[in-house]
């Protein structure tokens, strides 16, 4: 939509672009709260534009008029902060009859929601070397869940139950630094599982999930990986974290992306036929 990227909607043609300078203040200033009710895209967007000054992109930013409506139109900056305003507040209490588990719960979730824009251990926003990454595999959420509960710390109890989903506890736009996540969970689940006397079987967990995570954000990068670079990088993370990786050969290692990561595809190398 703006800044020469190619618009979400898939339309590049060149006719369909709108320059109106004085649209441009309404537009980027619907972006930014766009961005603060939780919009991933605008989120992004905005992440680029905040410390861009207005005069260096003034006259140079175009949109197609759909886009414009899409982002700017009160009607559509209303039902996003609305949305924003119910999901900040938790579910409607008013009919139930209130119970001492349930309130402070809700307390807390009115002064401390999860923010999707930042990180959802320390609230910090990505940075250059230290860009946010999202938890998008069960696996991952599982763990996050699971090292939340195991801390027992009420602020990120009050962020998990508006960032999972109950239903599957598959985390939903959950974001967050990676030294954040091996201190609070990695470390978490480590440290729990050696004190029930289960420490080879915590390393595994938090080997799988570093895998996971590393294979997921080269996938979304666009790199190609083979099975060979695969199993030496879960070896490599497996020797990391003091785990025997010997029972794990291409297949199951196949098994475990095939299982966790969405929308992953294995396709068998071509072989081509020389004939001299």
């Amino acid at each position: 939509m703006m800044l020469d990227e190619p618009c979400e909607s898939g339309e590049q043609r060149e006719d369909n672009l709108v320059e109106k300078p004085s649209s441009q203040e309404n537009l980027l200033s619907a972006i930014k709260e766009r961005a603060k009710y939780g919009d991933v895209k605008l989120a992004e967007l905005w992440s680029v534009l905040k410390d861009v000054p207005f005069k260096e992109i003034e006259g140079k930013v175009s949109w197609h008029r759909k886009c414009y409506q899409d982002t700017a139109h009160s009607g559509m900056l209303k039902r996003a902060r609305e949305r924003y305003e119910r999901e900040v507040a938790g579910p409607d209490e008013s009919r139930r009859k209130p119970s001492n588990s349930t309130q402070g719960l809700l307390t807390h979730s009115r002064t401390a929601p999860y923010d999707r824009v930042v990180c959802f251990f320390c609230d910090g926003e990505a940075k250059y070397q230290q860009p946010l990454q999202m938890v998008s595999t069960k696996s991952a959420g599982s763990s996050l869940e699971a090292a939340v509960k195991t801390a027992d710390d009420p602020k990120p109890l009050v962020k998990l139950s508006t960032a999972l989903d109950g239903q599957d506890a598959h985390a939903i736009d959950v974001k967050y630094h990676k030294n954040c996540w091996a201190k609070n969970v990695t470390g978490v689940l480590r440290k729990s599982s050696i004190t029930k006397g289960h420490g080879e079987e915590a390393s595994e967990i938090a080997a799988k999930i570093k895998f996971l995570i590393m294979t997921e954000t080269a996938l979304n990068s666009g790199e190609i990986m083979n099975m060979a670079q695969l199993q030496d990088a879960f070896q490599s993370i497996c020797r990391e974290n003091n785990v025997q990786s010997k029972s794990w050969n291409r297949n199951s290692i196949k098994e475990l992306i095939q299982r966790e990561v969405e929308g992953v595809e294995f396709h068998k190398p071509k072989r081509v036929r020389r004939i001299n």
